[in-house]
């Protein structure tokens, strides 16, 4: 979503100031003097209120709800109004999970399957229409199914953004023959940074981030994260900072065991980015494992702890030299995480400034507009 409402005010920026780098931009090749139209489907009720909530200026956007149910009739008027849009269009954007090989058959993207013969349906009625993969990441080519209809859908994009420069290699390896451009993660060039100072007057705050994808001994897990928890109590008041719907369960337990109130458990959901950023500006450190957590935080110059389950976790903070504050599965102890937290106590206006610096670097390389 926090992607979706990136693309969206990039486009707004575009519309009203123009590019400033057009070899660099999203929107290169677009002539702002014609009358655009950024047309979003929407499969239900709750697309079309993030959509009408995100959008700036609803004259450059058409909403298209889809109505999704088990009426064959339905799909069959879906997947016309699909094609008839996708071959009409001048530009088609693909996001984030559109390469994300790994979850194919996952029901949540197996819209990666049915977008390509869409795609391929637009380019051949409309050989002139330009489609840019943006913000993309890949994590796996290894089955043989998902491998064709990647390749397929990798070869009709015209230019590519990809989140990681190593991904490019893969692509290569895909044959991929279009132009790719490497950039940070979008959502570091919605706003840019600001450094602000916690407004609690009651106590310092430290928000947790947790799941327990990729952990393989929950049992431990738990029972160092709630010892650390128990330890933080005495100094900070401990908020829960859920990025996942799949990981509210998990917050929900600890709060239990460790005797928090569940009223300390933020669910971002569709709470928009402002309102994310408006909460971090009340975060002493953040302790978190999802990666767009930790991009929030440094986003608001927040200092961070990344309990690393993810390569791409790992990733970022090294981007952002901060590969000090980085506990990994392995080695997590509440005993470790206490230490990461008093380097950071003792050392704050330094991680601070150099959250800063680093994150506007990050910001200029995105914030393509005038």
């Amino acid at each position: 979503m926090v992607i979706l409402e990136s693309i969206v005010n990039d486009f707004n920026q575009f519309i009203q100031n123009g590019t400033e780098n057009a070899d660099f931009s999203l929107f290169n090749g677009i002539d702002r003097d014609k009358k655009l139209k950024l047309v979003v489907p929407t499969l239900n009720s709750q697309g079309i209120e993030f959509i009408t909530r995100v959008i700036d200026n609803p004259i450059c956007m058409e909403i298209d709800p889809i109505p999704i149910d088990k009426n064959p009739f339905h799909l069959i008027k879906v997947i016309q109004r699909l094609a008839k849009e996708f071959s009409s269009s001048d530009n088609i954007y693909t996001t984030a999970g559109i390469l994300f090989d790994q979850k194919i058959w996952n029901p949540l993207y197996n819209f990666v399957a049915a977008y390509t013969p869409l795609l391929l349906y637009a380019k051949y009625v409309n050989p002139n229409m330009k489609i840019i993969g943006y913000n993309v990441g890949i994590t796996s080519k290894t089955r043989t199914i998902g491998k064709i209809l990647l390749k397929k859908c990798v070869s009709l994009h015209n230019n590519i953004y990809l989140r990681e420069k190593r991904d490019a290699a893969l692509l290569r390896k895909l044959q991929y023959k279009g132009d790719i451009f490497v950039s940070a993660d979008n959502v570091f060039g919605y706003h840019e940074p600001t450094i602000s100072q916690p407004i609690s007057e009651t106590g310092k705050k430290m928000y947790i981030n947790l799941t327990l994808y990729g952990v393989k001994n929950h049992k431990l897990f738990l029972r160092e994260i709630i010892e650390f928890i128990n330890i933080m109590k005495q100094t900070y008041d401990i908020y829960f900072f859920q990025t996942s719907a799949r990981d509210l369960q998990l917050a929900k337990t600890i709060c239990k065991k460790a005797k928090i109130n569940e009223n300390h458990i933020y669910y971002l959901g569709l709470m928009g980015y402002a309102k994310i950023q408006e909460l971090l500006t009340d975060c002493h450190i953040l302790v978190g494992m999802r990666m767009h957590s930790v991009i929030f935080a440094l986003k608001s110059c927040c200092p961070v702890i990344a309990i690393c389950y993810s390569p791409k976790v790992l990733s970022l903070m090294a981007t952002m030299h901060l590969k000090k504050l980085v506990v990994t599965l392995t080695e997590l102890t509440a005993s470790e995480l206490k230490s990461k937290t008093d380097t950071i106590e003792s050392q704050r206006e330094h991680i601070i400034s150099r959250i800063y610096n680093e994150t506007k670097k990050l910001y200029l390389s995105c914030n393509r507009y005038k």
